[in-house]
């Protein structure tokens, strides 16, 4: 059992989640993006049971509603926040994926013994030019999204 922070690691190298809750460990059916969605719920689940008790018996009607109305505002507003986020870390996540591949090409290219021939120097020095800058560019990237990732899951958390 691994316990990485890193979310595109996860979805690469695990096919079946356990769920830690409640004082047991159980199978989690479904991927992390449903992991977080239950998450969220669990603790919205949290946030309603709580609500009535801090008001005493609960306010009256009017009250509720505005409640209601005002958590529905915030959870909009979070929603606004969480999305240009969520863009970004799928738009660097197919940017990685991307590179992998390509990455996963060179390599493969790089292991064909013809292409350490004197005939084909400049084809060699192509390839390990571009392996260079695909790696480059792919660490930068994943940087990035790793920022991305810690943004989003703090800003979740604030919610």
């Amino acid at each position: 059992m691994i316990k990485p922070h890193d979310r595109h690691l996860l979805r690469t190298v695990t096919d079946e989640f356990p769920l830690v809750a409640e004082g047991r460990a159980q199978p989690f059916d479904g991927d992390l993006d449903d992991y977080r969605n239950w998450l969220n719920e669990q603790q919205r689940a949290a946030n309603r049971d709580a609500a009535p008790r801090a008001t005493g018996n609960g306010g009256n009607a009017v009250e509720r509603r505005e409640q209601k109305r005002q958590e529905a505002e915030r959870r909009q507003q979070a929603a606004v926040k969480r999305k240009p986020l969520e863009q970004r870390v799928r738009k660097l996540e197919q940017r990685m994926e991307q590179l992998h591949g390509e990455q996963s090409r060179l390599h493969d290219e790089l292991l064909e013994p013809a292409l350490y021939e004197d005939a084909n120097k400049n084809r060699l020095k192509e390839l390990l030019l571009r392996k260079a800058q695909v790696d480059k560019e792919l660490e930068e990237i994943e940087g990035e999204w790793l920022e991305a990732q810690e943004a989003l899951e703090a800003l979740v958390s604030e919610e």
